[in-house]
């Protein structure tokens, strides 16, 4: 039996204080078809850094010019500035970077980056920017021959921790390319190598997973290359197909770019991963609809599954005024499959007039997404792309400040208008809309309502009736209540062609750790443990708690609220009672929850009413899982049994139906178990095994589910109490039902990323630290998030509540 005290002090190293450099080396994109090698633009002295590929000041053919504009907003609590780097087309210097002021919600807008920032005249790149602050980019490069109407393609930017790295792999599921001309669609393929001796595969593939063409691009500088498809296909006619970007060295980004033929209007398709999970997706703005000057809007979708098996996919119709429908398309093994106009005949047979959100759902992991075109009787289309969320764990939530950016409203030609759209959660949703303006200064506030799966849309002048909206308008959602998912559709006055602006979380990221704190010259340092929050690269380090004085103290186990104001937290002292704690997220307002006995590894239920715990009257006693009001009250056992064993660190399940726990109701042996929310129905997910080569018992504890519900993160291994090398401390992982199996990395205690899409975990592969680490559910993208002072046990990662 491993007591109390043990399972806090199973990791425990003290280092002096080291700071961590993050460097983000990133390269641009290049339009022609030729390897440059490009200069690396860094933005070391910032925290957050973004690309945006795709910027274009050119001529094309058949007279078309293509600009780029771009936005650039603050969604910190302070102003800052922004550094912006350009690594322009091939043969073409880089230019110098630029450093803009950008006060707090402010919105930056250059009509064409690359003239109005640069100079530059005739050439094409990408745009780098980096800030203090966390903030948006988003860009639009159109055709603008015509400046009585425009053909944009919307061009969202990539963080560089969302940059593909080796070992991992995009698909991009939007392939169409024809040589004909006169009809149908022409793609091109892109890819841009971010670091130093990258390497990217490029492989195209046709609906029944046929290989068509494969590349291999790399380079030991970055670079950015870019081929016609009909460069890469043994075939060029290939009208529905997809490309997969397997990265097997460095870091990369791409992209295909797919071409109407006729009208010469395109949509960029950012590579998604696969495998990730995700088996329950959202479509939002799904339409089969007449609009205002003679448009007609239908949306067509494209579903791929990567697994090695068939797959069903179930389609739901949900928020369409002739009440819920079902379809659903089988998948091959590899296999894509289009469906056009997906609310007609191919589809759902809605009428026109019908406009809604989907909802994708099947038993392995699968890709979906959308385009929406204007179908207005003429040839060819003007085409919007749209991107699928993880629904409910991909929705906007109290915990959350959406924000909407870039925003025009006015009837001229020419002009643009702004629709906005939302889709209510399981639950509904009820907030409030702000509008601000350019600078960020609220000019109206409108309350927001909406039932469970209630989809609605209006003009942005709907909402905020009455108000005159400013140019590049912001639209920030905060809701007291429910979840939601959102968009904007700009479109132009003239062509009727648009680009989707999706809502995005304007909220920063924190991670709550207890850590040394620093300091030097205190008595019994090795025990002088603190709370701490800090952004998920090692900034912005706050100091919680401030433990003083020479007697033994410790404060650990933290554990943010569902609405990212509060963290709960351990408090060791030496007169034998270990103290649950709960303050606010700035360190004040601290109240005890618990006086007596071992209460530790609290975890707060989903709607944030009641907070599970372990306790024990001793430390020399077996611990058992308990319950208690959000304030205290109400303690109240949950699990019982014999005294000798132990019941620890239990955590809620994302939708507040189970918990997962460690218990060694086995004989003694540690593994996890998950139970109903009320004590009922325990049931094991891992088995302990005594390893006869290693002589030692591998167990298993400290588990952790992942935000989206469909992952559980542990550790598995042989305690660090038995003093012999070589012996397994890992972290694994699972589905949430217990198959799947798989050890990731060497590590301890491990905890989600709020995306679901990152595990971090203490590692101490480097002698004399304890970093932490970070790695990607499939085991590829391991990295250091930053460097501990030492005492790192567990942490929680939550988004910060809204300023």
């Amino acid at each position: 039996m491993i007591s109390a005290q043990i399972l806090f002090l199973r990791l425990k190293i003290c280092l002096t204080l080291r700071s961590l450099s993050l460097p983000v080396r990133l390269a641009a994109i290049l339009l022609g078809i030729d390897l440059v090698f490009l200069p690396i633009i860094s933005h070391a002295q910032t925290a957050n850094t973004r690309v945006l590929p795709g910027l274009a000041n050119v001529s094309g053919a058949n007279g078309t010019k293509f600009e780029s504009t771009v936005w650039i907003t603050n969604l910190g609590s302070a102003a800052s500035s922004v550094e912006l780097g350009l690594v322009p087309f091939g043969g073409v210097t880089a230019p110098s970077v630029q450093v803009r002021p950008i006060s707090r919600g402010e919105t930056l807008r250059f009509n064409n980056v690359l003239r109005d920032l640069f100079g530059l005249e005739e050439t094409a790149g990408a745009l780098t920017a980096g800030s203090s602050q966390p903030f948006d980019l988003r860009g639009v490069t159109a055709n603008v021959s015509d400046p009585t109407g425009t053909f944009g393609l919307s061009v969202q930017s990539v963080a560089a921790s969302a940059l593909l790295r080796a070992g991992q792999a995009g698909h991009s599921i939007w392939l169409s390319h024809g040589t004909d001309l006169s009809r149908g669609f022409r793609t091109n393929v892109t890819v841009v190598l971010t670091e130093p001796n990258s390497s990217v595969e490029v492989s195209l593939y046709d609906e029944g997973n046929t290989l068509r063409g494969v590349k291999i691009v790399s380079s030991p500088a970055p670079v950015t290359w870019q081929a016609s498809s009909s460069q890469l296909l043994s075939n060029p006619e290939l009208p529905v197909g997809r490309v997969k970007f397997a990265v097997t060295a460095g870091a990369a980004t791409a992209y295909t770019s797919v071409v109407d033929n006729i009208t010469g209007d395109g949509i960029v398709v950012q590579p998604e991963r696969s495998g990730s999970g995700t088996t329950d997706l959202l479509l939002n703005g799904v339409v089969r609809t007449p609009g205002a000057n003679n448009t007609f809007f239908a949306t067509d979708v494209r579903l791929f599954n990567p697994n090695e098996s068939p797959l069903t996919v179930t389609i739901d119709a949900l928020g369409f005024a002739g009440g819920t429908r079902t379809i659903s398309r089988a998948l091959a093994a590899g296999g894509l499959v289009e469906i056009l106009d997906v609310l007609g005949p191919n589809g759902f047979n809605f009428p026109e007039g019908s406009a809604g959100a989907l909802r994708f759902r099947a038993a392995s992991a699968f890709l979906v997404a959308g385009r929406t075109n204007n179908l207005n009787g003429k040839p060819g289309s003007f085409g919007t792309f749209q991107r699928a969320v993880p629904f409910g764990s991909g929705f906007i939530t109290s915990a959350k400040r959406g924000t909407l950016i870039g925003l025009n409203q006015n009837a001229s030609v020419p002009g643009f208008r702004s629709n906005i759209a939302f889709f209510g959660g399981p639950g509904g949703s009820a907030g409030t809309l702000r509008l601000c303006d350019q600078l960020g200064l609220e000019l109206a506030s409108v309350p927001l309502t909406l039932a469970p799966q209630q989809w609605f849309q209006q003009r942005i002048t709907g909402w905020f009736e009455g108000v005159e909206i400013p140019r590049d308008a912001r639209v920030d959602v905060q809701l007291g209540s429910g979840s939601l998912d959102g968009y904007a559709a700009i479109v132009d006055n003239k062509t009727g062609d648009g680009v989707v602006v999706p809502l995005i979380v304007a909220t920063a990221e924190l991670i709550a750790l207890a850590d040394m704190d620093g300091s030097q010259d205190l008595p019994n340092r090795l025990f002088r443990e603190q709370i701490f929050t800090m952004r998920p690269d090692g900034t912005n380090r706050v100091k919680l708690t401030n433990d003083s004085g020479s007697e033994f103290s410790r404060n650990g186990m933290p554990a943010w609220s569902p609405d990212g104001k509060k963290i709960a937290y351990a408090h060791f002292r030496t007169d034998g009672v270990v103290r649950i704690k709960v303050m606010d997220a700035d360190g004040s307002n601290t109240v005890t929850l618990t006086t007596t006995g071992v209460s530790m590894s609290p975890s707060w239920s989903p709607d944030g009413k009641t907070i599970a715990y372990s306790h024990t009257s001793t430390q020399n006693t077996g611990q058992k899982l308990w319950l208690m009001n959000a304030d205290g009250t109400n303690p109240r056992a949950l699990t019982t049994g014999p005294g000798h064993t132990d019941e620890a660190v239990p955590v809620w399940s994302p939708d507040g139906k189970k918990i997962s726990f460690t218990s060694s109701r086995d004989g003694g042996k540690y593994r996890i178990w998950v139970m109903n929310a009320d004590g009922s129905n325990p049931v094991p997910l891992t088995t302990t095994y005594y390893d006869t080569t290693l002589d030692a018992q591998i167990e298993q504890k400290v588990s952790a589910w992942s935000p989206d519900g469909q992952y559980i993160a542990y550790w598995a291994g042989v305690e660090v109490n038995i003093q012999r090398p070589g012996l397994p401390r890992d972290v694994w992982v699972m589905r949430a039902d217990g198959s799947d199996q798989r050890k990731l990395v060497h590590g301890d205690a491990p905890f989600w990323s709020p995306d679901s899409q990152t595990i971090g975990f203490p590692d101490d592969t480097t002698p004399g630290q304890i970093k932490v680490g970070g790695i990607s559910p499939d085991g590829t993208n391991k990295r250091t998030l930053f460097v501990t002072n030492g005492g790192f046990f567990r942490a929680s990662w939550q988004l910060r509540a809204s300023e």
